[in-house]
Order: structure tokens, then sequence, then C-alpha cells
């Protein structure tokens, strides 16, 4: 909708961390990787294009969880692209559908290269076509608002103030709920891996009183990763830290929850 608003056709150019992965079809999909993110691409209204051709955002798709060094890798070459200006969106898809969110090592890349707050979008969400359909349509956002609505100074404040609300939480849902503590409380229930067996009521109420500081703890240092990851850029917003942490389990199963927090503004100028 933003897209067709102003106009514009954003160019997308997609890396694989696999060429050979990224012709396979993923678990609960009904096509080629590179098929799903083509189409993905045309319906939230970009254009992709190849290598040497003028591109307004970059889509790393990371598909080598299971490859010793290949995080390492990638993160290095996105934070290439970073240094260079480039706006860099990245998909974390779970190549054997374990369904378990994002990839540990890759998260912890992306960490030590200070990338967090520099990225305009991360997604790592169940199948492959649900983490691309999040994170793709948040970068083209970016791109808009960047061109377009970071113009309006009267808007600045709050465009750059979602961004960031988005992004910090991906990475709390995404990689830190459903990857570290998912398991840590599906292990306290009894079960095993990352079932989504339903609970009692008694049970999914401990479980979220266990969760919230587990969670509490991961967003503040989020927060200050995100922040700090921006060293002499002139911020366009300034917040407060992240208070009124909500958690739940709508379900009374692990394999969905409920997360929210606020941002709040100290400047809103």
């Amino acid at each position: 909708a933003l897209i067709h608003q102003y106009a514009v056709k954003p160019t997308v150019r997609v890396v694989y961390s696999s060429e050979v992965l990224s012709q396979q079809v993923m678990p609960y999909e009904d096509r080629p990787l590179n098929q799903t993110v083509s189409a993905h691409i045309r319906a939230a209204g970009g254009r992709q294009v190849e290598a040497g051709q003028q591109v307004d955002l970059l889509f790393y798709v990371f598909l080598s969880r299971f490859e010793p060094g290949a995080a390492d890798r990638f993160a290095e070459r996105i934070a290439s692209q970073l240094i260079q200006g480039q706006r860099v969106i990245v998909a974390d898809i779970d190549v054997r559908g374990n369904i378990q969110g994002g990839d540990s090592t890759l998260m912890t890349a992306l960490q030590q290269q200070r990338m967090l707050g520099k990225l305009s979008g991360y997604a790592s969400w169940n199948t492959a076509a649900n983490t691309i359909g999040t994170v793709l349509p948040q970068g083209l956002i970016r791109f808009t608002g960047q061109q377009y609505i970071l113009r309006q100074s009267v808007a600045r404040q709050r465009t750059q103030a979602a961004q960031d609300w988005f992004l910090i939480h991906r990475y709390l849902d995404d990689y830190q709920y459903h990857t570290v503590v998912r398991k840590a409380i599906n292990t306290l229930a009894g079960q095993t891996g990352q079932s989504s067996r339903l609970l009692p009521d008694s049970t999914a109420r401990q479980l979220e009183r266990e969760a919230l500081p587990q969670l509490t703890t991961a967003l503040n240092g989020l927060y200050r990763q995100v922040i700090e990851s921006r060293p002499g850029q002139r911020p366009t917003a300034s917040y407060e830290p992240p208070a009124r942490l909500r958690f739940s389990l709508p379900w009374n199963r692990t394999f969905e929850a409920a997360i929210d927090f606020d941002l709040p503004l100290t400047d809103k100028h």
C-alpha cells in the first residue's frame, strides 16, 4: 500500500548463503525457495535485480545453520555492505523444518559485528515463507520511509521509533524467545524439543511467570545492542529504555507467544 501510494518500485537483490539450498523446496512449502523469494518480492511491490545493477535493498537469506563457519562468513559479507551504506535485511531460514526460531551461530555473528541496529529488517520464525513475508515488507517499508517520510520532521521520530521497535521485537520474539527461552520453559514443563502440546491453565501461567524475567533481561540487552551499534550517527529518535514488557501464551502452548513492550520517546518534536 505504501509503495503504491508513493509510486515507487524498490529494487531488491537477493544473496543466498547457499545457491544449492536456494534451489530446493523448503519444509512445508510448495516450490523451490528462490521461486518463493521472487514471488514475495513481486507481491510486495519490489523489483528483483541481479548483481551489478543499482539496488535499493539487499536481501540476505541465510540457509546454512548446519554448516560450520558459514554464519561468520555470511555476517562478514553483510557487514561489508553496511559499511558501503547499503540497506540490508536478513532472513534466517530453517531448512530442516524444526520450526524453532533463529540460529544461534548467526545471531552471535551479527552481534559480534555490531550490526543489530544497522539492519533494515530481520526475521526467523516458522516456515520459510513466514520469515520472508515478514522481513521483506519491513525492509521495503523502511526504504519508503527513508526516501519520503523521514524527510518530514514531524514524522521522523515516530517512523524511526516504529522501525526500532519492530526490529527489537523480531530479535526478541524470533530468536530470544523461540530459540532460547522456549526451550527452557519446555524443559520445565516436561516437554521435549519445541513441542506445541496444549498445556493446563496452571502450567501455562507458570511458564509465563518463568519466561517474563528472562525476556526482560534479553529485551534490555537487545535495546542496548541496537542503540550502541550506531556510534557516531546522528540519532533520529531518542528513547527511554524499554518498559512494560508483556508476555503471554494465548493458546496455552509454547508454540505461539504474545510479546509486547513500550519504547517511549524522550523527544517527540
